[in-house]
């Protein structure tokens, strides 16, 4: 009877837990994103971004790989913005604050998030 009882409370703390952190989630990316990140709703849910520097500095736009999110860059900022830069970092699908969306993460449906 106890193994029965603690196998299911384990099952019942295991679902609770996977909807707290479900990938699928387009909400999650924003709840739990620091407060320098900003959301632009795209066609498959919130792109996290975020903006660095002048607002008149020429604009650098940083593009991630696929196995990494956006804060690969962070090092890289201070000193852009130094020289007078504007510095624009986003999370693709799939990858840091952004939205993870049922689809395949290709290169051309990363390539309409960025145009969106």
């Amino acid at each position: 009877m106890i193994v029965v009882l603690s196998l299911s409370a384990l099952i019942l703390v295991t679902w609770l837990i996977l909807q707290l952190v479900n990938p699928e989630s387009k909400d999650y990316a924003s709840i739990q994103a620091p407060p320098d990140y900003l959301f632009a709703k795209t066609q498959f849910g919130p792109t996290a971004y975020r903006l660095f520097g002048p607002e008149n500095g020429p604009l650098m736009v940083f593009v991630h790989g696929f196995g990494t999110p956006s804060v690969v860059f962070d090092d890289l900022i201070p000193e852009l913005v130094s020289e007078g830069y504007r510095i624009l970092t986003f999370d693709f699908y799939g990858r840091g604050y952004s939205a993870r969306p049922k689809l395949k993460y290709t290169v051309s449906a990363h390539e309409e998030q960025l145009e969106e």
